[in-house]
């Protein structure tokens, strides 16, 4: 109830004080596709830095290869329009699906810590969480408990979509 109205408002805020906002929703038909609503946020969140003035560009551009360390393929494959941004990225060596995982992860991480500043704040909101998939519930929880301080994550979800065992 109100919450359209609600993000409506918090996105407008959050544009006044030149911050970035990302938003994506998890989809009952695409359940098992990993990290679905965060595919959308990310693509989301590259626009958003691509259309910055060029010279902030270009800033963006040296600071996420540095921090990303020629991992910036992991989240190409999320978010293509990265590519844009970045260039053409290395091709990685499959490290097995735990161990991908955990690089997936922190290179997320790496990421959002360029963007991690008081002066820009930073909101990604998630909507219709119960139809998340584990990964992205891992991601989460992994934002939540990394070092990134100026990073808020609004997740919703419908009540009567989900039993007590959810």
């Amino acid at each position: 109830i109100g919450k359209t109205r609600l993000i409506e408002e918090l996105h407008s805020s959050i544009s006044k004080e030149k911050g970035f906002f990302a938003s994506g929703k998890f989809d009952q038909y695409h359940k098992e596709t990993p990290y679905f609503a965060f595919t959308q946020a990310f693509n989301n969140l590259v626009l958003q830095l691509l259309s910055e003035e060029n010279d902030q560009v270009v800033a963006w551009k040296n600071a996420l290869l540095k921090a990303l360390d020629g991992r910036g393929q992991v989240l190409v494959n999320m978010a293509p329009d990265l590519e844009i941004l970045l260039g053409p990225q290395e091709k990685l060596f499959d490290l097995g699906f735990k161990d991908n995982q955990e690089r997936f992860i922190q290179t997320v991480i790496d990421f959002l810590s360029v963007l991690d500043s008081e002066e820009r704040p930073l909101v990604f909101f998630i909507d219709d969480l119960q139809w998340a998939d584990i990964t992205s519930l891992e991601l989460i929880h992994a934002l939540l408990h990394s070092h990134l301080r100026n990073i808020l994550i609004i997740g919703a979800f419908r009540d009567n979509e989900v039993d007590p065992t959810h």
